[in-house]
């Protein structure tokens, strides 16, 4: 089963990124009537604050109830693409609700390690998935059914 993946560019470097109080989020990824962002802490959250980049995936639009997905996320190594780092999960998503993690990477280390680029970026990819075909095949027939109901079933039916 494929992941679907997309990107997010943070913006502040080096010792900016310490004072960086806002949010970022990534662009939205529309799959199968979902969408997904990535929400990163450049200066970390909760008890990771000043230490630690904070990242997490958001189930921003959905289906009601809650379901099982696979994601995982990736920070470049601009010095080195072999030593990119992947964290793996498993969560259980409801709309508005994000999973991630608080200590996904030492603020310090970032530029000595290669994670800023020259121009003092961070990139991060996010891929996410439903844990097998029954979920998928749910998900889309939902999908298709709420697509129907605004789009006029008989119509479609006859294109």
């Amino acid at each position: 089963m494929q992941l679907t993946a997309t990107d997010c560019v943070c913006t502040a470097g080096g010792a900016q990124i310490r004072r960086q109080e806002e949010v970022v989020y990534s662009e939205p990824l529309v799959a199968n009537g979902l969408t997904w962002r990535l929400k990163v802490y450049p200066n970390g959250n909760g008890i990771a604050r000043d230490v630690f980049i904070s990242v997490f995936l958001e189930l921003s639009a959905g289906f009601a109830g809650s379901s099982k997905y696979e994601y995982r996320v990736e920070m470049t190594n601009f010095n080195d693409p072999r030593h990119m780092v992947s964290r793996v999960f498993a969560s259980h998503f409801e709309i508005g609700e994000c999973w991630g993690y608080n200590r996904f990477f030492r603020i310090d280390m970032l530029e000595d390690g290669g994670y800023l680029s020259a121009e003092g970026t961070l990139k991060l990819k996010f891929f996410v998935r439903s844990p097998n075909y029954y979920h998928l095949a749910r998900d889309q027939a939902r999908y298709i059914e709420v697509w129907l109901m605004r789009h006029g079933s008989v119509a479609c039916i006859r294109s």
